[in-house]
């Protein structure tokens, strides 16, 4: 079994000791980047200056604190078998092996760890990229080996619309690999569009899941070190290839809730995904609070009439459904958002429904665009914004 441990933080730890663990694989510690094999954190005081690659400042807040814990961790305790992630107030430290954790019993007193045994994930970490505040992980399926540290450039980017109402707005990731004569990433080309898995972080939280598109990369055959062009999809676009059917292949039967038949053509991505919904519509004496799951619709609508039974494919089943509340889809945060761009015109605080844990929450969508010239954030980007002089009036193109 694979191993989980999770540091859990009550509040702001004390200033001394942290918490300090050592992994086993077949009896043989796990050394990390930095040469060594336990793992150790010291808290000073904010404001201190940290002397050693295990002392950590105190944040003014308890979520800065974890950020700087999770820095130090991803800096620090590389290794090809481990990944980090942030959440809530606990980083998660995933081991992809059959491993044992000797966790110390000295621990901050605001601190918990504790070691879970977890399904080993078919998809194992293969190649990674740290810059900055954002970690770029890209697994492969059924991968054994250890994980390689690439270079490279990334770029996340929507897909163009041509109206503001257009249901589906997929996400993509540009990457831009430095590849040689040991390291040509051959592989991508002979693989489906779920062999490879994309992850892309920043400060710790998922912003963005996907797959590589084999028929996106792109390399040289005439330099010895070149650049290997490859785009990674969060699904959406794949929509039109998928049959709207259930995971064994099977038609839908019966009647479905709206909820149901968006999760089902989410689930064909195979990105497991929360997903948020905003709908304000609703019917006349309707008295419920989650309108998606309240409403049924027959599911034979989804099959064509005619002498053979042809499914409707996932792209139009849920364009469908979409159009009927004037809503669009979209990945953000490593999360699915559904809402309707109409309810936004007047107020960008916007409250959405979990419907994981059906809990609502508020998420402002306002925001403010500056200018890269003097580092405002966030910026336009990815295009030339020019203020010109056209005969006698201003104009911004």
């Amino acid at each position: 079994m694979a191993k989980k441990i999770t540091i859990d933080f009550s509040a702001q730890p004390v200033v001394g000791f942290g918490f300090s663990y050592v992994v086993e694989v077949d009896g043989y510690e796990l050394f990390y980047s930095v040469g060594i094999s336990e793992l150790t954190t010291i808290y000073i005081a904010n404001g201190d200056t940290p002397s050693g690659i295990n002392e950590i400042a105190l944040g003014t807040t308890l979520e800065e604190t974890i950020q700087r814990t999770y820095d130090l961790l991803i800096n620090n305790y590389v290794n090809g078998y481990i990944t980090y992630s942030i959440v809530d107030n606990t980083i998660e430290v995933l081991i992809n092996a059959d491993a044992d954790v000797i966790i110390n019993v000295d621990i901050n007193e605001n601190i918990t760890a504790v070691t879970t045994d977890v399904e080993p994930s078919t998809l194992n970490l293969i190649y990674y990229i740290i810059y900055g505040d954002y970690v770029l992980n890209i697994y492969k399926e059924n991968y054994l080996g250890i994980s390689t540290e690439i270079h490279g450039s990334f770029t996340l980017k929507k897909s163009s619309v041509e109206n503001i109402l257009d249901p589906i707005r997929g996400t993509g990731l540009e990457l831009s690999l430095e590849a040689n004569s040991g390291l040509t990433f051959d592989e991508f080309l002979l693989s489906d569009e779920f062999t490879y898995k994309t992850e892309l972080l920043k400060n710790g939280y998922v912003i963005f899941e996907g797959y590589i598109k084999p028929d996106g990369v792109q390399q040289s055959y005439v330099l010895d070190q070149w650049l290997i062009n490859i785009e990674s999809v969060d699904g959406l676009g794949l929509l039109k290839d998928l049959s709207f059917v259930q995971t064994n292949g099977t038609h839908f039967t019966g009647k479905m809730s709206f909820f149901e038949i968006i999760e089902a053509c989410l689930n064909r991505t195979r990105l497991t995904l929360d997903i948020n919904t905003s709908i304000n519509i609703e019917y006349e004496g309707y008295t419920g609070d989650n309108i998606l799951k309240d409403v049924y619709v027959n599911s034979e609508r989804f099959i064509k009439s005619g002498n053979d039974i042809v499914i409707m494919d996932c792209n139009e089943v849920l364009t469908s459904v979409l159009n009927l509340f004037s809503g669009v889809i979209t990945q953000q945060d490593g999360k699915w958002w559904v809402y309707r761009p109409n309810d936004l015109e007047f107020n960008g605080f916007t409250t959405f429904i979990n419907q994981t844990t059906n809990q609502t929450f508020t998420k402002n969508l306002n925001a403010v665009l500056g200018s890269q010239i003097n580092n405002f954030y966030p910026h336009h980007c990815d295009a030339n914004q020019q203020i010109e002089v056209r005969g006698d009036r201003k104009s911004v193109v």
